[in-house]
């Protein structure tokens, strides 16, 4: 009892007792000695193998003890990033399986100290093992002469996306009950935020590198190698990519400072992760985000997609040295190819984000009900635009008017430049794969509200991807291009890349540049596939939208009271 009694002491000292109980937990004697050998031998080995060979070699003490810090440095990361987003998200999902979130939810706490002591807490055995790597980077940074300065600004950034993807962790726990699918689903987005994501930087979305520590590892590495032997600075540039990126962002008109920058999206990121895991707090049936925090989020990825995009479009430096780096003789990348490939990027990237807020913010049929019932018991006349109830459509309407908008002062913007196209087309021929996105959008919302969740994804699955075999079976069998494209032009992808060939065709450039994404059987029908695939869909949203509100005004009115409208709810199902 005494010993308890001490335990709870100490958490009291440390400030929050969930801090406390997961050191307790987490930093059992046995997992300590095992993990910590294992982290320490493991680290000892590869900062013995970096620094002896190197000084055997011939290199200065400094050189090869700067040559440590890279391999400590990804030690830390596998540690912190993969394993301990991993048990975060495994720990938090376990204490939710067995109901102790929901004895959490009861006591006096309030959702930000719970939050916080999950957060620091779960990847406590973590935080101890990277503590074991710090003798050797300290060896390093005395040794190899490095700024202590420099490594603490490195460190905020480093920490920064520890948190980020800790973070990331909590949501996957709180969002699966089931602690090895929790760990996979963490660690797969953190893969997809440090591997996959930066990949669209390459294409002018640069905001997404710097979701990661990379861009100020790259600026630290850089500034070490001005003092370094010419030996090891010509090795470091030839192994590490990435190391000409280090110079200060280039946003909208004026340049941010890399770590600025980095902490500008990463916060931004962290916020709302942050309020996704507070509402979980609240409520865990309820949706990630509310109606305005997804308005809100989309908005902000807007701002950063733009103000990413309007350098890369309006400078003729900055243009030419990203077409350079796909190839090619000269310049690299035609223009016109380069505008095509970056557009289709961006429009992708437009669809998936939309997909993601719409899938976070719909109603399916329990919840509606739910919510009925609530504001009949409120004896309130509807349910609150801004409640998990509502219909999503009010801001999947407002998404579309703001991707329009955005894609509008893009495409006005790469026009003025002139660096791309000698003319662009009509102001429809420019519109139409935006607009086309946009009505796939509200496709989505009308079925996934309408329809269940399995009845939705069979659905959507037969209308997109069946015509899509098809169109590849005309294709490789029997070279039959338009009759495919006709075939296909209901998928979205395809459709996509027609409507966006078709702007190319009219204004000259297809033919020059973006050819081999179109055969020339195909150039005379893209304006025809364009308004069709644009046509269908505007069909679709109609009907879709029509039988929802038809469905959605019979429930009501069951709801209220009226037994004949209950006939009426049997006869739509």
């Amino acid at each position: 009892m005494s010993g308890g009694a001490r335990n709870l002491d100490a958490a009291t000292v440390i400030g929050n007792p969930i801090w406390g109980k997961s050191v307790r937990s987490r930093l059992r004697s046995k997992h300590v000695l095992s993990w910590g050998v294992i982290a320490f031998t493991t680290t000892a080995f590869i900062s013995a193998v970096t620094y002896l060979p190197a000084v055997e070699r011939g290199a200065s003490p400094q050189d090869a003890a700067k040559m440590m810090v890279i391999p400590i440095i990804v030690i830390q990361g596998i540690v912190l990033m993969l394993l301990g987003t991993g048990a975060v998200a495994s720990q938090l999902s376990v204490e939710r399986e067995k109901g102790l979130l929901d004895y959490l939810r009861m006591t006096p706490m309030s959702p930000n100290a719970k939050i916080l002591g999950y957060l620091f807490g779960l990847p406590v055995r973590e935080y101890f093992l990277f503590a074991l790597t710090l003798p050797f980077l300290g060896f390093a940074i005395v040794v190899g002469e490095i700024s202590p300065l420099k490594m603490a600004h490195f460190y905020l950034v480093f920490f920064s996306s520890i948190w980020l993807y800790h973070m990331t962790g909590m949501v996957a726990g709180m969002a699966s009950s089931k602690p090895r699918q929790a760990a996979m689903m963490s660690q797969g987005l953190v893969v997809l935020l440090y591997l996959v994501l930066p990949l669209l930087s390459r294409f002018g979305l640069t905001f997404f590198d710097y979701l990661t520590v990379r861009p100020t590892f790259f600026a630290m590495v850089a500034g070490e190698l001005e003092s370094a032997s010419p030996g090891l600075r010509a090795a470091a540039q030839q192994q590490i990519t990435g190391l000409n990126q280090t110079g200060d962002i280039p946003f909208f008109t004026f340049r941010l400072h890399s770590t600025v920058f980095t902490m500008m999206v990463q916060v931004f990121l962290l916020s709302f992760l942050y309020r996704v895991v507070q509402r979980k707090w609240h409520d865990e049936f309820s949706h990630p985000f509310s109606k305005l925090n997804a308005l809100a989020f989309y908005t902000g990825m807007l701002v950063l997609i733009v103000g990413s995009l309007w350098p890369v479009l309006g400078e003729r430096a900055l243009s030419r040295q990203m077409m350079t780096q796909f190839g090619g003789a000269g310049d690299g990348m035609p223009p016109a190819l380069f505008l095509f490939i970056v557009l289709l990027v961006l429009l992708m990237v437009f669809g998936m984000a939309r997909l993601l807020m719409i899938s976070l913010i719909t109603p399916n049929r329990h919840t509606q009900m739910r919510e009925l019932r609530r504001a009949k018991k409120l004896g309130l006349d509807r349910v609150p635009m801004n409640s998990d109830g509502a219909s999503s459509l009010p801001v999947v309407l407002a998404m579309a008017g703001l991707t329009i908008g955005t894609y509008f002062v893009l495409m006005r913007h790469a026009d003025g430049s002139g660096l791309f196209l000698a003319r662009m087309s009509g102001l429809w021929d420019q519109l139409a794969p935006v607009v086309y996105l946009s009505l796939v959008a509200l496709f989505i919302q009308g079925a996934r509200e309408r329809y269940s969740a399995r009845a939705f994804v069979v659905s959507t699955f037969l209308l997109w991807m069946l015509p899509a075999f098809t169109m590849i079976i005309f294709f490789a069998a029997f070279g039959a291009w338009t009759v495919g494209c006709y075939v296909g032009v209901i998928c979205p992808p395809v459709g996509l890349w027609l409507s966006l060939a078709n702007f190319f065709e009219n204004s000259g450039q297809l033919s020059n540049s973006v050819s081999q994404f179109s055969p020339d059987d195909v150039g005379p029908h893209l304006e025809i596939l364009t308004g069709l695939g644009v046509g269908v869909y505007a069909v679709l949203v109609v009907v879709f939208q029509v039988r929802l509100r038809r469905w959605q005004s019979a429930r009501r009115r069951a709801e209220l009271g009226d037994g004949s409208a209950a006939e009426g709810v049997s006869a739509i199902e």
